[in-house]
Order: structure tokens, then C-alpha cells, then sequence
């Protein structure tokens, strides 16, 4: 009886074995594969005991953004588009976007209806720059457009993040007087939002910053409130400043505003094909949002285009910003206080 037990005993240990053998197999396996497809290392099949780089970042333990492999378009589709819109084909689409063309498709023939004609109907606005948190700077700007490919024409260029219009004005006046016949199209919800992070020096406590779009703290401590200019009504008024600081600079025929979330500006220029040269990120302020942003304008920005942006600091941009980099096999540039990613000519998507 007992050598009976004794066999089916040493069975059951060779099944759960052979079982965890191929389990074990099965999903390692899977992910060396999902990290050579996709470019991201070199690794030996055999050694086990690898550790992606990401995971030994120094300020991994800080970041959620990177303890994970996960990318955004694990969950969402970058390349959708408005529903019923007939997808163009990019082989024919033109590669000059014009104001006239972006205006006609939003608000209308600019020559009849330019949107800048209704900016001082509803509040009366006065020109005003006073906004102190912008760190772009035109020197830092002109040497971004040089890092563009040479094989690119400086035309179309995107911001998304644009509050009252500082970074827009220095950009649209580069353009104007250097580059005619380009624009800057700027995407905001001119609504404020949620950017806070963590501040690693002073033991992970959570702290509001007054740095380039306050955000929450706009609304939970009045921080910067007059700038956001919210109306007896509760509605923010700093989109009306915006309209009235581009129409005192002339800007009026090269920066174009469209009032949307990061994220349906994404899908309107992939409904369009609109893809531009040069894009500054400058909204989302919070982990795993900027990642959403960064994959989501990465996949639209031209082949030879660089996408860049500010608030490296910031410990919750940085920590998307990083994930980025180490999953897509990047290599970072800074100027100042701005980060810079360059795409490959010879990358499409």
C-alpha cells in the first residue's frame, strides 16, 4: 500500500514539475519576445535573471510610472479617429497644414469669420503678460527648430498647453518674422486642471508648486487666481486673455487657438492627418497623464520632428517622461529647463 502512495506521490510531483515548467516557459517567454520585437533590449534567452533598466533608475521607487512595462497603448488606441470621418490615406495627404486650412475646418473661411473678431466681445480684456511662470525662452526656442531634420520644412507646429499665452507669443513671433506661411496651433481647455507632485527631497510629502499651470491649486488655494480669471459664474475666463494677448502682437494669422483636451486635440489631428514638425508638451503635469500625452503626440509628430517640453524638475513629469525614453529606446536632450526627443527621420509612427 504504502509503495502504491509512494508512486502517486512522486506522479504528482512530476505533473505539478512539468506543469510549472511550461507555465514558467510560457510567459517568459512571451515577454523576451515583447521586448525584442518592440526594440527594447538585446537579452540573452537564457538568462533569467534579467532586469529591465528601467527598474533600476534611481528614482524608481519614487515614480510608478516606472515600475511597470505598461504603455498607454496597451489600453487605449492612439490612432482613432472621429467616428464616420473617412480615414485619409497619409501617402496623399498634403504635407503643408495652413492656418487657413485648420481655421476653415474649426471655426470657419477666416476671411469672413475670423475667430479673433469675437476675442474682446464678452469680457473686456486688456493686454496682459504678466503670468510669471513660462521658461521658454526665444534663444531655447530657436535652437529646438535648428535640432528639427534639415529634410523638414519649419511649417506646422503644435502646443498643447497654452494658458495665457506667454510660450505662444515668443513661438508665433519666431515664426511670423523667420518662417512665413507656418503656424502654431495651441490646445487648451483654458480651464485649469490637476498638477501636483511629489517632492522626493522633503520625504515623498505631497506639495503644491507654483510652477507653469498651478492647476488644482488654482482652485483648492486661489494660487495665481486672477491669472485663471474665473467669472462670477465660475467659469475661468483666461481664454478671452489669450485671444487679446495674440490679438495686441499681431498674432492673429499665425496662432490659431482650439479649445479641447489634450486628448480630443490628439484625435482631431490624426482625423486630419495633421502632423506637425515640432510639438511642445506643456499641459498634463501628473504621472501617467503626461505618458498618455507623450505617446499620444509622439505618434503624430513627423518623422525628422521633436517633440519637447518644460517642468523637467517637476518629479511627476520626469517620472513619465523617463518611462518614455527607456521603453521607446530614446535619447533625451536638455536645454535650460526643457527636455527634448528627436524622432528618427526614417520612423514612421
Amino acid at each position: 500500500m504504502w509503495n502504491r502512495i509512494y508512486k502517486r506521490l512522486i506522479i504528482l510531483i512530476i505533473i505539478i514539475a512539468i506543469s510549472f515548467s511550461v507555465i514558467y516557459n510560457k510567459y517568459f517567454n512571451t515577454y523576451l519576445k515583447f521586448l525584442i520585437i518592440n526594440k527594447h533590449v538585446t537579452i540573452n534567452q537564457t538568462n533569467s535573471s534579467y532586469i529591465h533598466p528601467m527598474f533600476k533608475d534611481p528614482e524608481a521607487k519614487i515614480c510608478y510610472s516606472l515600475k511597470s512595462l505598461s504603455m498607454p497603448e496597451d489600453i487605449i488606441d492612439l490612432n482613432l479617429t472621429a467616428i464616420d470621418h473617412e480615414q485619409l490615406n497619409l501617402s496623399v495627404v498634403s504635407m503643408e497644414v495652413t492656418f487657413n486650412k485648420v481655421h476653415s475646418i474649426l471655426y470657419g473661411d477666416p476671411s469672413s469669420k475670423l475667430i479673433y473678431q469675437y476675442g474682446q466681445k464678452y469680457f473686456n480684456k486688456t493686454f496682459d503678460k504678466s503670468y510669471p511662470h513660462t521658461f521658454l525662452t526665444r534663444d531655447v526656442f530657436n535652437l529646438i527648430i535648428e535640432k528639427i531634420h534639415p529634410k523638414l520644412k519649419v511649417q506646422f507646429i503644435v502646443e498643447v498647453g497654452s494658458f495665457t499665452g506667454n510660450s505662444a507669443s515668443i513661438m508665433g513671433d519666431v515664426l511670423k518674422n523667420k518662417y512665413p506661411g507656418s503656424f502654431l496651433l495651441c490646445i487648451d481647455t483654458w480651464l485649469g486642471g490637476m498638477s501636483f507632485h511629489f517632492d522626493s527631497i522633503q520625504n515623498l510629502k505631497l506639495i503644491f508648486i507654483f510652477l507653469n499651470k498651478i492647476d488644482l491649486n488654482m482652485w483648492v488655494n486661489k494660487a495665481v487666481w486672477d491669472h485663471l480669471s474665473v467669472s462670477e459664474d465660475g467659469r475661468p475666463t483666461v481664454y478671452y486673455q489669450f485671444l487679446v494677448n495674440m490679438i495686441k502682437q499681431n498674432l492673429t494669422e499665425t496662432v490659431l487657438p482650439v479649445s479641447m483636451t489634450s486628448i480630443i486635440g490628439a484625435r482631431f489631428l490624426q482625423t486630419f492627418q495633421f502632423l506637425p514638425q515640432l510639438i511642445y508638451l506643456d499641459s498634463a503635469h501628473e504621472q501617467g497623464e503626461t505618458l498618455i500625452e507623450l505617446s499620444l503626440y509622439w505618434n503624430l509628430l513627423r518623422p525628422g520632428g521633436v517633440l519637447f517640453g518644460d517642468d523637467w524638475e517637476w518629479i511627476s513629469v520626469r517620472c513619465d517622461v523617463k518611462k518614455f525614453i527607456y521603453i521607446r529606446n530614446l535619447t533625451i536632450e536638455h536645454l535650460e529647463k526643457t527636455w527634448i526627443l528627436k524622432k528618427a527621420l526614417d520612423t514612421f509612427k
